[in-house]
């Protein structure tokens, strides 16, 4: 997930609570998708176009209808 910061964030991986990751305003990153998606909802960060208008189906790379690939690993 590619994103531009509109203002300082810090940001706590779910799977690891011992490290703080911390993203600078104006920063333009790719992030992982939780962490992208946590900035975003925080009002810290915009989800940012990345692929530059090509089709959905050559960069959804999971199958989830979005760009990029986040797919979670299988449970079993």
């Amino acid at each position: 997930m590619r994103v531009r910061f509109i203002a300082d964030y810090d940001y706590t991986p779910s799977r690891e609570r011992r490290v703080t990751i911390a993203y600078k305003a104006g920063s333009e990153l790719t992030v992982k998708r939780e962490a992208g998606e946590a900035a975003v909802a925080a009002g810290a960060a915009e989800e940012i176009e990345t692929f530059n208008d090509a089709p959905l189906e050559k960069v959804d790379h999971d199958g989830d209808g979005r760009p990029g690939g986040a797919r979670k690993a299988d449970p079993a």
